[in-house]
């Protein structure tokens, strides 16, 4: 079994190494520095998605690379080493999963056009009439969707499906996290 990267893969990580060097310093985040509050991470959402990045593991005939899970970790490990965001999981898996279903915004997701977050729950998720349950939102502020990593699968939901509980709470000065209830939503996909 031959475990090393191919010239292709580490042609894939140069590029977004070289990328995000340039573009998503891990300077950015100190607040010392910049005295910011929040993540800039999303402007980087349009240029990651026409360099072919935020599609890499989607089949070309879904609008993605074609590519697999193996260069999407690749990736991810960068995405990693320069703190980015995790909302960018949150446009990887919405990406997929709006694929899957065949919805038209897949491919407004992978140009960075819509914006993902996630949301984690906190407690038990009931699925009997659609989704209820309280969640953390994870750089959920300006999402369209939010994904749902609920124990029984994720889900894509609209971020308006959510009442917010608890509103501006935060990870850190970076990550914005804020508490939210869901009442019997209905998806617009699930795996």
């Amino acid at each position: 079994m031959h475990l090393l990267p191919t010239d292709e893969q580490v042609q894939i990580v140069d590029t977004v190494t070289s990328f995000l060097s340039d573009m998503a310093p891990v300077e950015r985040l100190r607040p010392d520095k910049y005295g910011q509050i929040g993540n800039p991470d999303s402007n980087l959402w349009p240029q990651l998605g026409e360099l072919g990045f935020l599609g890499l593991g989607l089949a070309e005939d879904d609008g993605g690379v074609g590519l697999g899970a193996v260069e999407e970790a690749l990736v991810y490990r960068q995405y990693g080493r320069n703190l980015i965001s995790p909302e960018i999981f949150g446009i990887t898996l919405g990406a997929h999963m709006a694929a899957d279903a065949h919805l038209n915004t897949a491919s407004e997701i992978m140009s960075g056009k819509i914006r993902v977050g996630l949301a984690n729950p906190r407690g038990v998720v009931s699925s009997d009439n659609g989704l209820s349950g309280s969640f953390h939102l994870i750089e959920a502020n300006r999402a369209d969707l939010v994904v749902v990593l609920a124990p029984e699968g994720p889900y894509l939901l609209p971020a308006s499906a959510f009442e917010d509980i608890e509103d501006g709470c935060g990870m850190d000065s970076h990550t914005l996290l804020r508490r939210a209830q869901l009442r019997n939503a209905q998806p617009m996909s699930s795996r």
